[in-house]
């Protein structure tokens, strides 16, 4: 019998993974692969700051110091590239804007996480009132980062590629069975398809529809561009542009209309020629109240749910995979804003 089974091969379920396996549990996954998952449409970027908010994002004093030393790790498990840390240069629309950044730079703790520059030289952007350079901020593979981890899980037989079905899956006291597969706990990582878990306890997950470019253009920049979309550098003069956020229809067509809405976003601060090579969709797994959902699943005790990391789950993952290991192996507390705790309504046995 192994000691977690893990539904769902997203960034939540593979990074719960390997934070078990680091700390010497048996765990087997089980996942469908399909190409349409969140995880490899992501955009990965990872941003303190809400610049339209003027504050920084939710918990970033804990999240955002970890992310770098993280990946680093993780990097030297995959044996591969995965983490790139690079500053935002976020484009000041107006000079009254400037003048709320330059204020917000030098007399608050915003300090800490940004720079205001006043002037911007280069021809390739609309940047008459200067940029704000974002600091501890970067992008992860996301894609590469979870097919890693499968990779290994596939090494040591502890992966099962297949859609998972909840009527095959029996939970008591005693143990799980799925299929013939045994084991102690059971953390359901599934993103958006536990909106169809029959065990589930009423979540309140919101999902999000998002829709990226990849561009190629003759730019070569070493930062994240953003104003409205984001403009990250993959290399080889390739940009990821997007994104777009729509909770109407749910699915992972891309549209005319999401095109055309990252387009003119992009071009009211770049002026650079491009051509568009490709363009994805896909649901984001996110909450009803932008707030990670990890802990158990009531009424069961054996049962957990690490979910809603939503858009940022590059940034959210490596704190949030690390509090989720630390509950399920040593029974540390969650703080009820993030756990299951938060939710009043269960399904019954």
């Amino acid at each position: 019998m192994i000691d977690y089974l893990i539904i769902g091969g997203g960034m939540a379920g593979c990074n719960l993974t390997y934070n078990l396996l680091k700390n010497g549990r048996s765990v087997h996954l089980i996942d469908e692969n399909s190409p349409h998952a969140a995880s490899n449409i992501a955009a990965g970027i990872y941003n303190p700051l809400l610049p339209r908010h003027h504050k920084v994002a939710y918990q970033a004093e804990y999240i955002y110091p970890i992310i770098e030393s993280y990946y680093l790790e993780l990097e030297q498990y995959l044996g591969e590239t995965i983490h790139f840390k690079q500053p935002i240069h976020y484009f000041i629309e107006t000079q009254a804007e400037q003048n709320d950044w330059s204020a917000h730079a030098y007399n608050s703790h915003l300090s800490h996480w940004i720079e205001v520059h006043t002037s911007r030289s280069d021809y390739n952007f609309k940047a008459n009132n200067g940029f704000l350079k974002i600091k501890h901020s970067g992008w992860a593979d996301a894609k590469k980062m979870t097919a890693g981890i499968k990779a290994k899980l596939m090494e040591q037989g502890a992966l099962t590629n297949e859609h998972y079905e909840y009527s095959e899956l029996n939970i008591s006291e005693a143990e799980i069975n799925y299929k013939g597969i045994k084991a102690k706990h059971i953390v359901f990582c599934e993103g958006c398809d536990i909106l169809n878990n029959t065990f589930n306890t009423n979540l309140a997950l919101k999902p999000a529809k998002g829709e990226i470019l990849i561009i190629k253009t003759e730019l070569d920049i070493d930062f994240i561009a953003q104003q409205g979309v984001f403009m990250v550098p993959l290399g080889d003069q390739i940009y990821k542009v997007g994104s777009t956020f729509s909770w109407d229809t749910l699915d992972e067509t891309p549209t005319e209309a999401g095109k055309k809405e990252i387009v003119t976003k992009l071009e009211k601060f770049f002026k650079g020629s491009y051509e568009i090579i490709d363009h994805y969709a896909g649901v984001r797994p996110s909450s009803g109240d932008r707030r990670p959902i990890l802990g158990a699943l009531k009424p069961y005790t054996n049962a957990f749910v690490f979910n809603g990391l939503g858009s940022k789950g590059v940034a959210l993952v490596p704190y949030y995979s690390t509090l989720m290991t630390n509950h399920l192996i040593n029974g540390i507390p969650l703080d009820k804003e993030i756990s299951t705790e938060r939710y009043l309504k269960y399904s019954l046995l």
